[in-house]
């Protein structure tokens, strides 16, 4: 079972973008290839996505990149 949610197009018209890809905890830890602390730490640092009914909380991927892009540190 995949942790991510799939993207979907909007059917309105003139509207031709896909919809914010979400990341649960499990998904963050396997793309970034980084811990479950590190996970969960990165999440607390972004808005969340809690849908109704459900226990599971995401994040959008690009309020991941842009958060791990404005922690980059350069010697």
């Amino acid at each position: 079972m995949t942790a991510t949610v799939p993207e979907i197009k909007s059917s309105r018209a003139g509207v031709d973008q896909a919809l914010p890809r979400l990341l649960d905890c499990r998904s963050l830890r396997r793309e970034l290839g980084i811990t479950r602390a590190a996970a969960e730490a990165i999440m607390r640092q972004l808005p969340v996505i809690e849908p109704p009914g459900l226990r599971k909380v995401y994040v959008r991927r690009a309020d991941v990149q842009t958060f791990l892009e404005s922690c980059l540190r350069f010697k």
